[in-house]
């Protein structure tokens, strides 16, 4: 796996264990802070070789996400969010490099549903997006305007007890692409699958996870069933049960070292 690949892979793990309940939310979370390094056996003990990637997280006591910032990778970027006083979302600005990419605003109904947003971006191109959520405050479609008035491509949610799609279309009706994410009954996701036009299978994913709910097996297969990467995880933990150390292996060589520092409330 080349570089650039292995840190891709990195960020997409990243985000699948934040968002699947990686941290022990008995104890509230200020900060998360996650430091990624090559890793290297020497001697039969895995070492730490060079650092490729940081990422760091502010959140408030409500557990809501303030502040994102990634060092290294593919793209240093920064992510601030603003919350009304109502608790909802309202806005969000992302830089990369140093430099302004866009402003994302949220309007939302009293009942905290996003039902259109707006974003505007550093070259002047603008998009508004319409959601449309079912009597349960479910989303059911977002319909994206990218000129403010046409509207040119739409997606239609659906979910029902242990899966949710996302059908993508042209506004003509043509089918764009599609995605299937699988849950189990505590909600972590086990299985992701992406079809192009609906019916040829692009990737398909499934995850494992430990009794803490962390992930410690991933396989992807192509469109044959075939293995493309598998990863294996191992963790150490803090007395509040979070992870503050996870090794990602492959080919039961360990790869990626992440070294986690959480600071509580």
């Amino acid at each position: 796996m080349n570089f650039q690949k292995l840190i891709a892979f990195i960020l997409t793990s990243l985000i699948l264990l934040t968002n699947s309940c990686i941290l022990n939310k008995e104890h509230a979370i200020r900060s998360v802070t996650v430091k990624s390094y090559l890793a290297e056996v020497e001697n039969n003990k895995i070492h730490k070789r060079g650092q490729i990637l940081e990422y760091v997280e502010v959140y408030n006591e409500d557990g809501k996400l303030l502040y994102f910032k990634e060092d290294g990778g593919l793209a240093d970027e920064e992510k601030k969010l603003v919350y009304d006083s109502s608790g909802y979302l309202t806005n969000e600005f992302l830089t990369k490099y140093g430099q302004f990419q866009y402003e994302k605003k949220y309007q939302n109904d009293s009942l905290g549903q996003c039902y259109e947003e707006h974003i505007y971006r550093a070259n002047g191109d603008s998009t508004k997006i319409k959601n449309t959520h079912n009597s349960n405050g479910e989303l059911i479609k977002k319909l994206y305007y990218w000129d403010w008035e046409t509207p040119h491509l739409y997606t239609d949610f659906q979910s029902d007890d242990n899966e949710k799609t996302e059908k993508d279309y042209k506004i003509d009706g043509t089918r764009w692409h599609l995605i299937k994410r699988n849950f189990d009954k505590k909600g972590r996701l086990i299985r992701y699958r992406e079809y192009k036009n609906f019916t040829t299978q692009e990737r398909d994913t499934k995850y494992t996870y430990n009794k803490k709910n962390d992930l410690i097996k991933e396989i992807t297969y192509d469109s044959s069933r075939s293995v493309i990467e598998e990863s294996k995880y191992s963790y150490e933990y803090d007395k509040n049960k979070n992870w503050i150390k996870k090794i990602m292996y492959r080919d039961e060589k360990p790869i990626v070292i992440d070294e986690r520092k959480i600071e509580y409330f």
